[in-house]
């Protein structure tokens, strides 16, 4: 993809993982054969496996984002972290389970330039299952920060962060969109993954789990109708991070 001007946007690929490297290890390489020419990849590592060194010994040529002192899985918070490093004007929340394919990053590049501020995968879009891809979108960072990020009110149990995200975003004035399902692949895994490392291990997709979550939404935004962590109803052990690019030695 040639933009008009010969200028490139940067785009800034964002992934977490919390020992879960069988994933991470598939999925990784897939962020580095875009056919987009300014990709950042940026991992937030947590958990006691130390994904960061396997992530390093695999060749991967991003930034890490080491992060100690996190026992539990805590989606909302790590990925937030990762705009930290982030330089990109487009942000692309990539789940450690999903392979890209090599023009996604353009797709979406594309689309938020011309028509959209969020995009999620199109079967999503329509309000059908998309099969464990919910989670990957694309972002103009400009709404990501206007909605301060994902809501960490929600990080005590699985699922529900990222449909607060896309709610959140349409209510402060984004443009909502969708790309095309074929573009990226989620590894069909055993729902025990999804929610092990939470601090509260609720099912996934339980009604009582859904309620609960949609009653923590409507809290915040009694607060206020699109910005989240505004309010900390959470409380969590103080972390400590290492933050690396490619490259760089302990």
């Amino acid at each position: 993809m040639t933009e008009s001007v010969g200028y490139y946007r940067q785009f800034s690929i964002i992934s977490i993982c919390h020992n879960r490297w069988s994933h991470l290890a598939e999925s990784w390489i897939s962020w580095c054969h875009q056919d987009y020419p300014r990709v950042q990849r940026i991992v937030v590592v947590s958990g006691e496996q130390d994904s960061s060194n396997l992530l390093r010994e695999s060749g991967f040529d991003g930034v890490i984002i080491r992060v100690h002192n996190c026992p539990y899985f805590r989606p909302s918070f790590l990925r937030n972290l990762g705009l930290l490093a982030a330089t990109g004007e487009y942000l692309g929340f990539v789940d450690a389970d999903i392979t890209l394919h090599p023009s996604w990053v353009s797709h979406c590049v594309s689309l938020l330039r011309r028509s959209s501020d969020l995009l999620v995968r199109k079967d999503l879009y329509e309000q059908r299952d998309p099969g464990g891809a919910s989670g990957t979108c694309a972002i103009s960072r400009w709404l990501f920060e206007k909605i301060r990020g994902y809501n960490e009110n929600l990080d005590l149990a699985w699922g529900y962060e990222d449909t607060d995200l896309y709610l959140r975003g349409q209510r402060a004035g984004g443009r909502f969109g969708a790309y095309s399902i074929s573009l990226v692949t989620h590894r069909n895994h055993d729902d025990v993954l999804r929610g092990q490392y939470f601090r509260e291990r609720v099912a996934p997709r339980t009604p009582r789990l859904l309620v609960q979550h949609m009653r923590t939404c409507d809290l915040d935004a009694a607060v206020h109708p699109y910005e989240a962590n505004r309010v900390r109803r959470v409380s969590f052990p103080p972390v400590n991070l290492d933050v690396r690019a490619a490259g760089e030695q302990r």
